[in-house]
């Protein structure tokens, strides 16, 4: 199965290859856990947005292309075999911007969308917390309104760019005693506000792009809240459906990572390895299965049926690229650390923990099967209590 393209979308694809091949670096940008190598990266998403390219699928009255999920499939498919550099604001503008659209007021997205496409605004999504990690309706953060205002008291954990990001999208208990998905907020913290205290979390690799942070009572506008008061769970949930099966989850970015793994068994003399033969096929074909199911979700999506299938391609993207990551890191043996890969900062060995987090991040694997056993083969729900 293969996209077939219109006059317009091949020359979008055109058009973007070409504006690529002259304008991304032709050296791996600074590793964006420096100072340096944050501030590239932020420039360099301004440039992809003065050149209209942040946010190819977004509306045109919000700054975008208004192209929708095929022409952004073309775009992210062309961004990751161009090898050009990871892009920074990730959370902003497949997450949050998406979310403040179907959700924000008017006011709103005036007021943040233009900051997310350009970069001037760096967003961060904080859900997990110490004591609530996968169950996420468990939380203990809380808000207390106080006026035009509401109070925040609690902590988060895992937040990635926590320490740099200018505004938190973070999940709230704003009434009953909880656990439970009743009573929760999404509110839109300004992350220099008074009270809030961000700490890295410096990992074995060194990095400390993840973050804890603390609200002590912090302060937020009832302005600032996205959808209605103590209907988060479903905002989130939304925002939890972006992240399952977005396109920027490149289907050509997963096969320039096999083909990584390809090159480094040849280079290593293991081309030939029966057992490395086999994870190979294993691997060719799951990196097939989730580009077909990458255009089926596309024509679902045009069609208003996605349903589970966004956690369907959750679950493939996740564990192809875990089990590839592996693959390679067990054929470089001890090199492992000094073997580059597409950007400063990224080794086979960090590529290796990292990708431990696809199986959680967006919604466990476990809770994705889950959904597939009761929406799409209608299973029997598991006993409560036991999840």
């Amino acid at each position: 199965m293969n996209l077939t393209l219109t006059d317009q979308q091949s020359e979008f694809d055109t058009e973007v290859r070409a504006w690529l091949t002259a304008h991304a670096p032709t050296e791996p940008l600074p590793d964006v856990d420096s100072d340096e190598g944050f501030e590239a990266h932020r420039l360099w998403e301004k440039t992809l947005a003065q050149a209209g390219l942040a946010g190819v699928g977004w509306p045109a009255e919000h700054g975008g292309r208004g192209y929708g999920r095929e022409l952004t499939w073309v775009f992210s498919r062309a961004y990751a075999e161009s090898g050009a550099p990871e892009r920074l604001n990730h959370v902003g503008l497949n997450l949050s911007g998406p979310t403040i659209m179907e959700r924000g007021t008017t006011e709103q997205q005036t007021r943040w969308l233009p900051g997310i496409l350009d970069a001037s605004d760096i967003w961060a999504q904080a859900l997990s917390e110490p004591e609530s990690g996968s169950d996420l309706a468990s939380l203990r953060t809380s808000a207390r309104r106080d006026g035009d205002e509401f109070v925040l008291r609690g902590s988060k954990i895992w937040t990635t760019l926590g320490t740099r990001a200018d505004r938190i999208y973070t999940l709230a208990r704003t009434s009953g005693e909880g656990p439970g998905p009743a009573g929760l907020t999404v509110f839109a913290v300004d992350a220099h506000a008074p009270g809030l205290v961000r700490h890295g979390i410096r990992q074995m690799d060194g990095r400390t792009d993840f973050a804890e942070l603390f609200f002590d009572d912090v302060r937020v506008s009832a302005e600032d809240v996205i959808g209605a008061v103590d209907d988060g769970w479903s905002v989130v949930m939304t925002t939890l459906g972006f992240e399952r099966g977005s396109v920027t989850n490149s289907s050509a970015g997963l096969r320039r990572r096999y083909d990584e793994v390809v090159a480094i068994a040849r280079e290593r003399g293991r081309a030939n390895d029966p057992v490395v033969l086999d994870r190979l096929a294993r691997a060719y074909v799951d990196v097939e299965l989730y580009r077909i199911q990458s255009l089926r979700n596309i024509t679902l999506d045009s069609q208003g049926s996605l349903a589970y299938e966004e956690s369907m391609a959750k679950i493939i993207w996740s564990e192809t690229g875990a089990a590839m990551t592996r693959l390679g890191e067990e054929i470089l043996g001890p090199a492992a650390g000094a073997r580059r890969g597409a950007g400063a900062g990224d080794d086979w060995s960090r590529r290796a923990w990292y990708v431990r987090a696809g199986a959680i991040y967006g919604g466990t694997n476990e809770v994705q099967r889950n959904i597939i056993a009761e929406r799409a083969l209608g299973l029997p729900r598991e006993p409560k209590g036991r999840r």
